[in-house]
């Protein structure tokens, strides 16, 4: 019976987990629209366009790496829960903070996307970036896109050693 539970536990986190994943994605495409005002991106993925490609992998990539360290605080409040079988206060209080602490994550991650961005585009002054992405300079979307992604990680371990802390 236990073995069940177990299998029924980790089913429901994987479901979660992809439901999380999904949202987060939309969300950081969301910005990242925002983030790039002027710039029609489905349609310059429609035409080929491969910087805005890289650039909007390299956001994809970041918000991942950032949000999975967000998902498994959620996954270990839940394993804390489902750990004694019932349901009190105090897991209450655990689901509460797993869903602020994914909340958080998810804009801690678009936000220090958009803040890389906007510093990188100040200390290259010479270049708009973002126009230079959208007329399909490669390396310069490889390099925002790199810098995109190390910040991410970075703010990913960030993220876990707060998830150590609150679980």
């Amino acid at each position: 019976m236990t073995m069940l539970v177990n299998v029924i536990v980790e089913l429901i986190q994987l479901i979660l987990a992809i439901v999380l994943a999904v949202v987060s994605l939309y969300a950081g495409f969301f910005a990242f629209n925002r983030i790039v005002k002027g710039i029609d991106v489905p349609s310059e993925l429609t035409k080929g366009n491969k910087a805005i490609g890289i650039f909007v992998a390299s956001v994809f990539i970041g918000i991942s790496v950032t949000v999975v360290s967000c998902i498994q605080g959620v996954l270990v409040g839940l394993n804390k829960i489902f750990a004694d079988g019932s349901l009190n206060i105090n897991d209450t209080m655990d689901i509460f903070l797993s869903c602020l602490e994914l909340v958080l994550g998810i804009l801690l991650a678009i936000g220090s996307i958009y803040l890389a961005i906007y510093v990188f585009s100040r200390l290259n002054n010479q270049t708009d970036l973002i126009k230079a992405i959208k007329n399909g300079n490669v390396a310069i979307a490889c390099t925002v896109g790199g810098m995109v992604i190390a910040v991410s990680v970075i703010i990913h371990y960030g993220i876990l050693g707060i998830v150590t802390a609150l679980f």
